[in-house]
C-alpha cells in the first residue's frame, strides 16, 4: 500500500510514511472517542520527539516509547482504538502486548510520534 498511496520524503525509508499514516488514524481515532486523552497526550508525544532530537540513545529511547505506549493502552478503552494503535506498532515490528521493551529505530518512533501527534491535533 505505502508504494502506491505514500511517499518517502528524503531521508525516510519506505515504511516511514505508511507507519506515520496508521499512527495519524490512530491519534485522530483517540482525540474522537476519549478527547479528555488528548490534554495529557499532546505534550507527551511531543516530549518523545524533543527526546529523540536531542539525540538521547536508541534505547532510552525506546524504554520511554513503552512507558507512553502502555499507558496510553492502559487508558483507551475502545478495542477498536487499541486495534488502530497496535496496527501502527505491527509496521514496526513490536507487540505491545509482549511486555518486551521495543527495538525501534528512532526513525520509525519519530513517524509514530509524529503521525500519532498529528492526528491528536487534526
Amino acid at each position: 500500500m505505502s508504494k502506491f498511496f505514500c511517499w518517502a520524503k528524503e531521508g525516510e525509508t519506505e515504511i516511514e510514511p505508511a507507519v506515520s499514516m496508521l499512527a495519524f488514524v490512530a491519534g485522530g481515532l483517540v482525540k474522537a472517542n476519549n478527547p479528555a486523552i488528548v490534554a495529557a497526550a499532546t505534550p507527551v508525544a511531543k516530549g518523545l520527539l524533543e527526546t529523540i532530537e536531542s539525540g538521547v540513545g536508541k534505547e532510552q529511547v525506546n524504554l520511554l516509547f513503552k512507558t507512553i505506549l502502555d499507558t496510553l493502552l492502559e487508558k483507551v478503552e475502545k478495542t477498536e482504538i487499541k486495534v488502530a494503535i497496535k496496527a501502527a506498532l505491527s509496521k514496526v515490528s513490536y507487540n505491545a502486548e509482549s511486555g518486551d521493551v521495543p527495538k525501534i529505530e528512532l526513525p520509525l518512533i519519530k513517524a509514530l510520534a509524529t503521525g500519532f501527534l498529528e492526528g491528536l491535533t487534526a
